[in-house]
């Protein structure tokens, strides 16, 4: 009965600790390189990344763009199926008054549209420039450390 007891203590205390490890807040620590060269070689990498995040999102304006005249389409479809599916649950209507066999199993059919979504998942908002701009700093000399600054363990 004691080990369950201690069992079940270590168990607690293992979730406790994994459930504030995921709440941990990073940050980047650029250290910049020594000499003129270094520096230069910086701004260099800065302007990179301004190119970088331009082309990023002139990218993810022409994805979303495209998404949203996607979407137009979808939902002029789905605006004529709604319109053709009142037609035919008004035509229901009048069939189901009638006793007619064959007219009833024509009837009995029915049909759906799904609602259209806009879809930007295939749209990149990270085209990797942080990445790209951090390598170009350390090949400058200078150094990037990702630090922990609250609800470190």
């Amino acid at each position: 009965m004691k080990l369950s007891k201690v069992l079940f203590l270590v168990v607690i205390s293992i979730i406790a600790s994994s459930m504030s490890v995921g709440c941990a807040v990073l940050e980047k620590r650029y250290t910049p390189p020594h000499g003129e060269q270094g520096k230069n070689c910086v701004r260099q990498c800065g302007k990179q990344q301004q190119t970088c995040k331009s082309r990023c999102d002139k990218n993810y304006q022409a994805c979303t763009g495209q998404a949203q005249q996607k979407f137009d389409q979808n939902k002029k479809a789905y605006d004529a199926d709604s319109q053709r599916l009142a037609t035919d649950a008004r035509a229901k209507e009048e069939c189901s008054s009638h006793k007619n066999f064959f007219k009833k199993l024509v009837c009995e059919s029915s049909a759906t549209s799904p609602k259209p979504q806009l879809d930007t998942s295939g749209c990149d908002k990270d085209c990797g420039c942080i990445n790209d701009y951090d390598f170009c700093w350390t090949q400058c000399g200078g150094t990037v450390k990702q630090e922990c600054v609250a609800n470190c363990k």
